[in-house]
């Protein structure tokens, strides 16, 4: 009986390739381990409360944020599609280092009657022919707060040149000016309308 030679059909892996094989693996695991999602990954808030999603850079569309103690945590070069809405079962949210521009929406940002949000490090810019007016009914701002909803920006920024109008607007006028507070830059040349300014660089 004629003896059969089996040749490797696949060469031999070099050592160092190997090495290589094994780095990326792990960084590939400590990767999935930040669960950081990219623009092409659909930005669901799965639990009941508490979700945190960490976003890498890109451009992200126009999300609505219902459920209580969500936190958008955001890498460099974020960009939200706007309007970004905080509904009113939305409480305790936290928004972080994300930039919402636009030169064509009323608003960037939206935030319910009875929602809570922080706002941390985020850069908020309308573009110069954007919607914008110094009657707070229209809504044609940066960020609309309903009467009732509750919103605080730290380190944030709003910049563009608009011509006239508001920046941050409190519908709830004001005797709920305490509801929204600004510690953050201001370069649009334009007011806010009843939030309470800790300190503001413009």
């Amino acid at each position: 009986m004629s003896r059969i030679r089996r040749e490797r059909l696949v060469p031999p892996v070099a050592p160092s390739e190997a090495a290589n094989d094994r780095v990326r693996e792990e960084w590939g695991r400590s990767l999935d381990g930040l669960g950081l999602l990219l623009p092409s990954d659909s930005l669901r808030e799965v639990k009941t409360a508490d979700n945190v999603l960490v976003l890498g850079a890109g451009s992200y569309p126009a999300l609505t944020v219902t459920r209580p103690g969500s936190r958008y945590l955001c890498a460099a070069d974020v960009r939200m599609g706007v309007p970004m809405v905080i509904s009113a079962t939305a409480t305790r949210v936290l928004v972080s280092n994300a930039r919402f521009y636009s030169s064509t929406a009323n608003y960037l940002v939206r935030v319910s009657a009875s929602s809570i949000v922080q706002f941390i490090g985020c850069i908020f810019e309308k573009g110069p022919n954007a919607p914008m007016s110094a009657v707070p009914a229209d809504e044609e701002c940066y960020v609309v707060v309903e009467s009732g909803g509750r919103a605080v920006f730290l380190g944030c920024t709003f910049q563009g040149t608009p011509a006239a109008g508001l920046v941050v607007v409190n519908l709830g006028g004001a005797p709920l000016v305490t509801n929204v507070g600004i510690l953050g830059s201001n370069t649009t040349g334009q007011a806010h309308q009843d939030v309470t300014t800790i300190f503001e660089v413009t």
